[in-house]
């Protein structure tokens, strides 16, 4: 009975080391007394709230930035200020973020020396500040892991290429800009031999190599094996006067075109559960939304006043001022609701 009672006693204390020394499978942020930290699935605190702001984790890494700065208004959300030498210089408009990764133990995966620096366009400075003082998350999917690659910004030469989990770089920082990889492809901007030449966008795979030629004015990234490319020309007419314009195309993994281009009124909002959403407008003159199927075809004619993205087969449609319907794929109507589901240009697509 003795021999039987320690061989139990051992079992559980097994069991207990094992559970207590396990890895979580992931972990979602919370924001705490200023700082970001982590739960489990059950509510747990994992990891302390201890950083300036935390992203979802993607493979088993997640980025959490240590620093970010506007040099312009001479503020950051740390106690470093801008000198009035530096706000003197071009850089003064920039926003900078200092980053790095972290393991779901806590653990750097990637040193938080990484330095990622964009334009501080329409009040994205405030925008910035708001979200993270809130809690909030902020768009930076494209320097999430993906495909075990991750996008980051050389410090010297301001171009991307891209490293593994580990921060190794597999590709070479040569790209004015790029996204983050999907479905095994990631769109970068190649910069041009010529200097008057603007650079194009194209598709790179995981090692490098191009797979979709680079002639494209921008890009999205890929989803359901569908992307959203554009072609922006400027050219001089007869009369000595410049005319712009401009096309949106769907095209598939193979770069090969879908249905037919939609002109510049148009905005194409990448594929959800096999249904794209558009929305024409002139300029901010909303001229109402509709649905496309996977062959670039509209599902209705004419336009919607609001939509929302398909999801399980439905999606809201906006009929008045006040109500909303769901409807399937054939545009039939499900049901009627009372409450506004998210708005289609509200929400990341």
């Amino acid at each position: 009975m003795k021999n039987y009672s320690s061989y139990l006693l051992l079992i559980w204390c097994t069991l207990v080391l094992c559970s207590c020394s396990q890895v979580p499978t992931n972990l979602y942020p919370i924001y705490k007394n200023g700082k970001y930290g982590y739960i489990d699935s059950l509510g747990n605190e994992v990891i302390k709230p201890q950083y300036l702001y935390a992203s979802y984790f993607n493979e088993g890494i997640a980025l959490i930035i240590v620093d970010t700065t506007c040099v312009i208004l001479s503020d950051t959300l740390t106690s470093k200020k801008a000198s009035s030498f530096i706000n003197l210089l071009s850089e003064q408009k920039k926003i900078r973020y200092k980053y790095g990764y972290i393991s779901l133990d806590n653990k750097l995966a990637i040193d938080t020396t990484l330095i990622y620096e964009f334009e501080n366009i329409e009040n994205d400075w405030n925008s910035i500040k708001e979200l993270i003082s809130k809690g909030k998350q902020l768009n930076l999917q494209w320097l999430s892991c993906s495909d075990d690659r991750i996008l980051y910004q050389d410090s010297i030469t301001k171009l991307f290429g891209y490293m593994n989990s580990k921060g190794e770089t597999i590709i070479t920082p040569q790209y004015k800009d790029g996204y983050q990889f999907t479905e095994g492809l990631a769109a970068v901007q190649v910069l041009n031999k010529g200097l008057r030449d603007s650079p194009k966008w194209g598709y790179i795979d995981i090692n490098g190599n191009l797979v979709i030629e680079s002639k494209y004015s921008s890009a999205s990234t890929f989803r359901e094996s569908k992307a959203i490319v554009e072609f922006r020309e400027m050219k001089r007419r007869d009369d000595g006067k410049f005319s712009f314009t401009k096309s949106s195309i769907i095209i598939n993994k193979s770069g090969k075109i879908i249905g037919t281009p939609f002109n510049m009124t148009t905005t194409i909002y990448p594929y959800n559960d096999g249904i794209a959403c558009t929305y024409n407008h002139l300029g901010k003159l909303n001229l109402g939304y509709n649905f496309i199927d996977e062959n670039g075809n509209y599902l209705i004619d004419g336009t919607l006043i609001d939509i929302t993205r398909f999801g399980n087969g439905y999606a809201g449609v906006k009929i008045d001022s006040t109500n909303w319907v769901f409807v399937d794929k054939r545009i039939a109507l499900v049901f009627i609701t009372i409450e506004q589901p998210k708005l289609i240009r509200n929400i990341r697509v």
